[in-house]
């Protein structure tokens, strides 16, 4: 059985297809551009009520047909079907991304959303501007009567009644902080809640917020609370994603992640202040505070590959490069998984290069953008935890 991504009169469109072919295949592929989707197989016309053609779908190929309601009854679209082993998974995604592409008011062309059902058992990212959770949800309202304080309630509660042994501390309970999480439970998992009244792909996370997650890694989670039309009454359903995958977690699997989880000491905001919501910019911190509260990087020296190219970073911020034909230095700062390197020999500091850090079983690893790798253990000053 074809799966039905949208039933029928689900999809509607102002204008009718088959009268302009070249518009309904622009049209079409508009519906459905996203960086996660190709159209792999241009739409044409089958029969007499539909378009047939083929997406790549996170490597998939999707066929999907078109069903429109032909000329007799003014040609526009009412539904969507896709190919019989289509996943639940994409078949989730391919509805969310036309839902949101048909909001585009020059595209002529509306899709219903869907009734909550379910949400998926792993969350994707999507990183915008703005504020996306907490007191800036519903302008004019108390802030108690928000879509992002509503949320975290149910959040907090649910733990409450389901995991009352669990150490909870609401941040958001009396004003929005401004931070990039807004729950932290066991002093070790830093919870960023999100609000929803329908089934959901993905999550918007700001800059700040996905900076922070990609800083704390296995410390930071998404909780996900669908809320039902009086979002005041007890949710729809409260999950759960941690790991960097945002893998739906049970209550049982959540004790044992913290079970192994490293403390924090100092706090997360021992490292991160809070950053600007309405610029985007990055938390303030220093390299030391980082590599002492979560390291994804040590100072010390790395030897390339070859061994002719040595990076030593030092904990004041300094590093310097050396091989047979560079001399270099500059300061450095952490950055998520980045290492931010400004050379002091261009004027102004103009000159910036990028390493991403991280580790293997042995090693501490910095790969740069054509792939070259520095190992520590070539000079044996740096140890793993």
């Amino acid at each position: 059985m074809e799966p039905q991504i949208f039933n029928q009169n689900e999809l509607n469109s102002r204008f009718a297809l088959r009268v302009n072919q070249d518009q309904d295949r622009l049209a079409l592929a508009r519906l459905l551009q996203d960086d996660e989707l190709t159209v792999s197989e241009p739409f044409s016309p089958h029969g007499l009520h539909e378009y047939r053609g083929q997406v790549t779908v996170r490597g998939e190929a999707v066929d999907l047909k078109f069903h429109h309601k032909g000329q007799s009854r003014g040609g526009g679209l009412s539904a969507l079907r896709s190919g019989p082993s289509t996943s639940p998974e994409i078949v989730r995604l391919l509805r969310q991304i036309i839902v949101r592409n048909a909001k585009s008011a020059d595209l002529g062309i509306t899709a219903s959303r869907p009734p909550f059902d379910r949400q998926p058992s792993r969350l994707g990212i999507r990183v915008g501007a703005g504020r996306t959770s907490g007191g800036a949800s519903g302008k004019g309202k108390p802030y108690q009567l928000t879509v992002g304080y509503l949320g975290e309630q149910h959040f907090v509660n649910f733990l409450a009644q389901e995991a009352s042994e669990l150490e909870v501390e609401w941040l958001n309970q009396e004003r929005e902080q401004g931070l990039p999480y807004d729950v932290r439970v066991g002093g070790r998992l830093a919870v960023d809640v999100k609000a929803t009244q329908t089934e959901r792909d993905h999550v918007l996370l700001t800059p700040a917020e996905r900076l922070f997650r990609e800083t704390w890694g296995l410390h930071h989670a998404i909780a996900l609370v669908t809320l039902r039309t009086d979002p005041t009454a007890p949710p729809a359903a409260v999950d759960l994603y941690t790991g960097p995958s945002l893998t739906r977690t049970t209550l049982a699997q959540l004790r044992f992640l913290l079970a192994g989880l490293p403390p924090v000491p100092g706090g997360f905001e021992s490292a991160v202040a809070p950053s600007s919501e309405a610029t985007g910019e990055p938390f303030n911190s220093s390299p030391v505070d980082l590599f002492q509260l979560y390291p994804l990087f040590k100072p010390g020296t790395y030897r390339s590959g070859e061994g002719q190219d040595i990076l030593s970073f030092s904990s004041d911020g300094s590093w310097s490069r050396k091989s047979p034909s560079v001399n270099r230095s500059g300061r450095y700062a952490m950055v998520g998984r980045q290492i931010h390197l400004q050379d002091h020999t261009f004027l102004q500091g103009a000159a910036e290069e990028r390493l991403f850090a991280g580790r293997t079983h042995t090693h501490w690893v910095l790969t740069d953008v054509h792939g070259a790798a520095y190992y520590s253990d070539e000079v044996g000053n740096v140890s793993i935890d």
